[in-house]
């Protein structure tokens, strides 16, 4: 052990003094308290822009038509796809082991019939029809043209025996042409 003199700043050996052997290490002194948290330091600067990464996979797609998926010829389809066939109504899902399985079908059953409506207001009255075929002939002039005798002898244009109706095979045919 030596002697030793404070000089105010430090410890220094006094002249003279002859150390001794060193002494066994003492016991550990108990933890001091937790100092003050320092300030963060500036930040550091960007680092470079790292590589593109490698594609994903695609997610699901739902696909439309009107016929079935087979024939609609669809491409690149993958497990989870999905089809919606817009004529009946049929959902279909795509699987690599399967193919296109049919999930379903969103359109219901008809409903059934429904009450007759009550019958709706009179409408206006329409336009006036175009004047008829003039060209028309009347029985008594077809009788007279014919010669058919339907209304006895006539001469002229005036019927003689108007209540002797006769019936011929040439009458009814005439009368089934009117």
């Amino acid at each position: 052990m030596s002697l030793k003199r404070w000089t105010g700043t430090e410890w220094v050996v006094v002249a003279g003094s002859r150390p001794g052997a060193q002494g066994p290490a003492g016991a550990t002194g108990p933890t001091g308290p937790t100092g003050a948290a320092g300030t963060n330091g500036a930040n550091g600067a960007t680092g470079p822009t790292g590589a593109a990464g490698v594609a994903g996979t695609r997610g699901s797609k739902i696909y439309t038509g009107n016929s079935t998926p087979e024939a609609a010829g669809l491409t690149n389809v993958l497990e989870g796809d999905n089809y919606f066939r817009v004529s009946n109504g049929d959902y279909f899902a795509y699987s690599v082991l399967s193919g296109w399985v049919i999930q379903g079908n969103i359109k219901g059953a008809n409903g059934a019939t429904g009450p007759t409506g009550s019958a709706g207001p009179v409408g206006p009255t329409g336009p006036a029809g175009t004047t008829g075929d003039t060209n028309r002939i009347n029985i008594i002039e077809m009788n007279q043209l014919l010669n058919l005798g339907l209304f006895g002898a006539t001469t002229g244009s005036t019927t003689t025996n108007i209540t002797n109706v006769g019936l011929t095979a040439g009458s009814v045919l005439a009368l089934a042409l009117l």
